[in-house]
């Protein structure tokens, strides 16, 4: 009797189905991924946004507060913050902001997302179907070159695998890529914070053993988190969230090679300007031990000069 599926048996449909992903992948998602165009329907993005937006409402419980209507028209560097263990505000939310809210506005902002995310099946094309792109620093500035407005997450991987509920802590790589990004370009920055993101999940001495060490050895995020009923899977707390737009942060003329006193410069009032969110949104919407304790910023190597 033959196994199921039987057709699996063959060599030729295992080749077959092999040479399409890899045709999918590099025909398809590694050209879309490195687009400074809106490649698909706006309609089908502001679906998915909208699709989304019910998922986290109506089965995760979660409910979003924002002020993105507020919102400058200007061409902008948007900084997402913190990270959190899933950035499950922008996966949920991040849609329906961008491309059905920011639509109303005339404005079209591309979410950039770490590379090794549109090499995961199913990963790849949800990215994509949100207008995602690839964070290559050459995609970057061809997406800025164009006249589009990108948003991202300054604080990565690193950030990710660090997050604790129990404290609000910022990560900066040393480099400060981001901020290089803004000015090579003559684009400002907007810094923006997720209240509540970092509280959808817990950490415990494993979860926080196997995520560093996956980073450390594979590049990759977090994979292990402690959700709802206290289990080891990807299904969030319910609580609400508010996501706070801070005010333009001029960056000045393009210039493309910066020297390290203007991009320390830029860098200390775009943390200024987060430190003043922090300060006037906290209380009300993070708990209270976790707002006395204020927004920690550690920029590595150099995270003496800024605490």
């Amino acid at each position: 009797m033959e196994s199921f599926p039987y057709f699996l048996n063959d060599v030729r449909v295992l080749f077959a189905m092999f040479a399409v992903c890899i045709v999918w992948y590099f025909g398809i998602v590694s050209e879309m991924k490195q687009s400074s165009v809106l490649n698909l329907p706006r309609w089908l993005s502001g679906g998915m946004g909208n699709l989304m937006r019910s998922v986290g409402e109506k089965v995760l419980g979660l409910s979003l507060e924002h002020n993105v209507e507020e919102l400058s028209t200007q061409q902008s560097l948007l900084g997402v913050h913190p990270h959190g263990v899933l950035c499950t505000a922008s996966t949920f939310f991040g849609g329906y902001l961008f491309n059905v809210k920011m639509k109303m506005k005339g404005r079209y902002m591309f979410p950039c997302v770490a590379d090794v995310l549109f090499r995961i099946p199913i990963v790849g094309e949800f990215c994509l179907l949100n207008g995602a792109r690839s964070m290559n620093h050459h995609v970057l500035d061809r997406l800025l070159q164009c006249g589009n407005s990108i948003a991202m997450y300054p604080g990565g991987m690193y950030e990710q695998v660090h997050t604790e509920p129990s404290a609000e802590v910022l990560y900066f790589a040393p480099k400060l890529g981001f901020i290089r990004v803004a000015i090579r370009n003559g684009v400002p920055l907007q810094p923006s914070y997720v209240f509540g993101e970092n509280q959808l999940y817990s950490q415990n001495c494993l979860t926080r053993f196997l995520n560093r060490s996956m980073k450390r050895f594979f590049g990759l995020g977090s994979f292990f988190m402690v959700g709802r009923f206290g289990l080891l899977w990807p299904v969030c707390r319910p609580r609400p969230l508010y996501w706070h737009f801070g005010n333009v942060i001029d960056v000045g003329c393009a210039e493309a090679a910066p020297s390290e006193e203007r991009v320390r410069d830029v860098f200390v009032r775009y943390v200024a300007e987060l430190q003043r969110i922090f300060k006037d949104h906290a209380p009300a919407h993070l708990p209270a031990d976790v707002a006395a304790k204020g927004l920690t910023i550690v920029w590595r190597v150099h995270d003496k000069e800024l605490r």
